[in-house]
């Protein structure tokens, strides 16, 4: 019987604070296993009541949210972008998006006509410019998640929409959201705050990279447009590619 190693899918990650590259990197899912389940059991004792008799002393063990494998596979797949600085996000009654944080740290507000009625009804729109740049060779598309393990005192107030995206075609990774009016998102550096997985059985290896600025610019190089700018790329970088084949076949 042969046994092979799977092969993996390299994520580069680029940044130019070294603070946040030491203390909050972007890592593989595991390292972010919720501080609670960490010391959950495995199996609790329950007492069962034989015949509906309270003064039974018998005892059950019973499987407690750690056993579940649905989490255990959700934190043995992709990585996570966490928060690189403290920061308060407060959208006011009016729908006003105002923010604070200690580090460098920049927050917009997409247009209300961007989205259709009803969208996330009594929230409003934030997205948090991440400093992370992101390159992947082979164009495996990852799926963008809330992570809804931790800070769950949150839940009803942030909402950090899905989708799925890859990081060959377009290299940037800010985080979209809608935060309740008339409330304010507090989140503190290091706690996870998206959790990307690779539609790939492949596993996956992070490797961060510290850079000036000047390297981290031409590592986005995406230029500006109004509309279509991931289709544009995309379609060039290809043309780009399949001219470096002498057959034509691509890289």
């Amino acid at each position: 019987m042969f046994w092979f190693k799977r092969k993996e899918i390299v994520i580069d990650c680029f940044v130019t604070n070294p603070v946040i590259e030491k203390f909050q990197p972007i890592a593989p899912a595991y390292n972010f296993f919720p501080e609670g389940w960490k010391t959950l059991p495995k199996t609790v004792n329950i007492k069962v009541h034989e015949n509906n008799d309270p003064n039974s002393k018998i005892e059950a063990p019973l499987s407690t949210i750690k056993k579940c494998i649905g989490i255990q596979h959700l934190f043995s797949n992709g990585f996570i972008i966490p928060a690189w600085a403290a920061f308060h996000i407060e959208i006011q009654k009016t729908g006003k998006l105002m923010y604070a944080s200690p580090a460098e740290f920049q927050v917009d507000q997409h247009p209300t006509y961007q989205f259709w009625d009803g969208l996330y009804d009594g929230y409003g729109h934030a997205k948090i410019s991440s400093p992370w740049i992101i390159h992947e060779k082979s164009g495996v598309s990852f799926t963008w998640n809330q992570c809804d393990w931790h800070n769950t005192k949150n839940a009803d107030i942030c909402k950090i929409v899905s989708g799925v995206l890859d990081f060959k075609y377009q290299h940037q990774s800010n985080i979209n959201m809608f935060v309740k009016k008339d409330s304010v998102y507090s989140a503190n550096a290091g706690d996870p705050l998206v959790h990307l997985i690779p539609i790939s059985e492949k596993n996956v290896k992070i490797k961060t990279h510290l850079v000036d600025i000047n390297e981290i610019r031409k590592l986005d190089h995406l230029p500006a447009q109004y509309s279509n700018q991931y289709n544009t790329i995309k379609r060039k970088t290809i043309e780009q590619e399949t001219k470096k084949c002498p057959f034509g076949f691509g890289k």
